[in-house]
């Protein structure tokens, strides 16, 4: 080609293109050329390029990447997978006591496991709070239950006594 030609008359690098060699296959090749002190040409200097090589050489590190990508890949749906089941197993569990709140036949002496500092054990604890809360209020309702019971009764055997003494006079 015409390479070795510009790299004489310029001095610059000169690359052809893909070029199909019978002796040596498809190769590229560069010239350069050689300046003396005075920045006047003198020669050039050629290198070819084995095509099939370099294929080869990309093809394993294309190879390389596409692997070490897939295991980077895993590596990260793992850790998703470990962080998010831990957040979302916590959620299901205050989602759980107050749905088992709700529904009006809840043990208000449960508590919901506090684990870690962070949003949701501050969620959980508060959860727990009001569970405590419900379960004073609900145990004071039956302790004025109870009273209340107790001075019907009184009320209603006072009154039995009542009517008994004025069928009798």
């Amino acid at each position: 080609g015409d390479g070795p030609i510009k790299a004489m008359t310029d001095g610059n690098i000169h690359s052809s293109g893909l070029e199909h060699q019978a002796e040596w296959g498809y190769t590229i090749s560069s010239y350069g050329g050689i300046k003396n002190s005075k920045g006047q040409v003198i020669g050039f200097i050629g290198c070819d390029f084995n095509v099939d090589d370099m294929l080869t050489m990309l093809r394993k590190r294309i190879t390389n990447i596409a692997i070490v990508s897939i295991i980077i890949l895993a590596l990260g749906i793992l850790l998703i997978i470990l962080f998010t089941a831990d957040i979302f197993g916590t959620m299901k569990s205050i989602s759980a006591a107050m749905e088992n709140i709700a529904s009006g036949k809840a043990d208000l002496t449960f508590r919901i496991p506090e684990k870690g500092r962070n949003e949701l054990s501050n969620l959980a604890a508060n959860c727990n709070a009001v569970i405590a809360s419900l379960n004073n209020l609900v145990s004071e309702l039956q302790g004025e239950t109870g009273i209340l019971t107790e001075t019907g009764n009184e009320l209603s055997t006072k009154m039995e006594n009542h009517v008994e003494v004025l069928d009798a006079t």
